[in-house]
């Protein structure tokens, strides 16, 4: 076989093992998942075509035109997208030019979110945003190298935990700047990574339908209605779920009002553990609703307004993207005091949990044994979603403070001028 032919090889078996890397995880020790995808990348990616477009701040001239290329999975419906087409919608707000690059390797998500009109699908900028994660980046490059050759690059990462690994260095290699959407985030990188690290801001807007409400969801008009929305691609053990379960169990256990419990999940096998587990948790007790399909960001949205709270246990998180989404429509959120979400979560505008740091005692997907992070006081939390449901006017004044705070921090004309800023720096204006 020609070495063209190896490497054409390679790359489909690189591609399809990152498809299915959540399949694998529960079967295959971090350590040999991490080599086999570094010995398959070094094959498929070889550096020399990396390098073909190298970095461009020491080696390029003068961007052809100002303004920002974003490129990442634009249609997907997951948090990395939805994070690309929030930068979308800041960069329009603040008068930011921008190209939207849809990349059209498979996405582990359902893609049918639609995009704004109007706007270029070619680079037609000097500086490139690749919004994917880490691992998804070395062979974006290669996929992409119109986007990016003599073109300034940034990386738009997320990452959950203190410590970022070592384990994509072709991404750093390959990049001018790394982005992060916390100071979380920020300074895992910044303790990591050689490159410039920038704090950005994701930008949150959550425009409600007309016309969706309780009833297209089966929920009562009277409860009192606490949701939870993740992913189960993104780790289970983090996102905590059951740990929700629980701490709404202690809680209405203790009141005597009307309450419901959404769990809302996409890529939840019903024959995994987490499916049989959240199965089991709304026959257990019929105030336990779960929404195991995709829906429509609208319905998405009209569900996060038809909710009275928001619960979020989880361990870690780089942003906290639905809490965000949450406090914006004026929903108080009950959620773990630690990682990305302090940013925007405070005492007043939230009810952030107590939580002590533990090591990690196993491998969960990415994230590495002995590892640190974050286990929730479920007792607290419960206490604290007590409240809430039983001080009607406690629970309005802090989903007001969320929504006033949210606006000025996280607004997308606000973040919008935060990216042109940096944009004016990279490019000298």
């Amino acid at each position: 076989m020609s070495p063209s032919g190896r490497a054409g090889l390679s790359r489909t078996l690189f591609q399809t093992a990152w498809r299915v890397k959540h399949l694998v995880r529960p079967l295959v020790p971090a350590g040999i998942r991490h080599a086999i995808a570094r010995a398959l990348l070094r094959r498929a990616y070889p550096r020399g075509a990396a390098s073909a477009a190298p970095p461009s701040s020491m080696t390029a001239s003068a961007p052809a035109a100002y303004g920002l290329n974003v490129l990442g999975h634009l249609r997907a419906e997951s948090g990395v997208a939805e994070a690309a087409r929030c930068t979308l919608r800041a960069c329009r707000a603040a008068g930011v030019p921008v190209a939207a690059i849809d990349y059209a390797r498979a996405s582990p998500s359902r893609t049918a979110e639609a995009l704004p009109d109007g706007l270029p699908a070619s680079p037609v900028y000097g500086t490139t945003l690749l919004h994917l994660n880490a691992d998804q980046c070395a062979f974006a490059i290669v996929d992409h190298a119109d986007a990016l050759t003599g073109r300034y690059r940034i990386a738009y990462w997320n990452w959950e935990l203190p410590e970022f690994p070592d384990r994509w260095p072709e991404a750093e290699q390959s990049v001018d700047e790394v982005w992060a959407p916390s100071r979380f985030c920020a300074d895992a990188f910044s303790r990591r990574l050689r490159l410039p690290v920038t704090h950005m801001p994701y930008a949150i807007e959550v425009p409600v339908p007309a016309g969706l409400g309780r009833e297209t969801f089966g929920l009562p008009a009277a409860a009192f209605v606490f949701l939870f929305v993740f992913d189960a691609f993104s780790v289970p053990a983090r996102k905590n779920p059951l740990g929700v379960v629980d701490a709404y169990r202690r809680m209405r256990a203790a009141v005597g009002a009307d309450t419901r419990l959404v769990l809302k999940v996409i890529n939840a096998d019903a024959r995994s553990p987490l499916g049989r587990d959240l199965a089991a948790a709304a026959s257990a007790d019929p105030t336990i609703t779960v929404v195991d399909r995709y829906l429509a960001r609208p319905e998405l949205n009209a569900l996060l307004h038809a909710a009275d709270a928001y619960v979020s246990l989880h361990r870690s998180e780089g942003f906290g993207f639905t809490m965000a989404e949450a406090m914006a429509l004026g929903k108080p959120v009950v959620a773990t005091g630690w990682s990305g979400n302090m940013d925007f979560m405070t005492a007043d505008n939230s009810c952030p949990v107590d939580y002590r740091l533990v090591a990690l005692a196993a491998d969960h997907g990415p994230y590495a044994q002995g590892q640190t992070w974050a286990d929730p006081d479920v007792a607290h939390a419960a206490t604290l979603m007590q409240r809430l449901a039983t001080d009607c006017d406690h629970a309005a004044a802090i989903g007001a403070r969320a929504a006033a705070d949210i606006r000025t921090q996280l607004a997308p004309a606000v973040v919008g001028r935060r990216i042109a800023a940096r944009l004016d720096a990279i490019n000298g204006r």
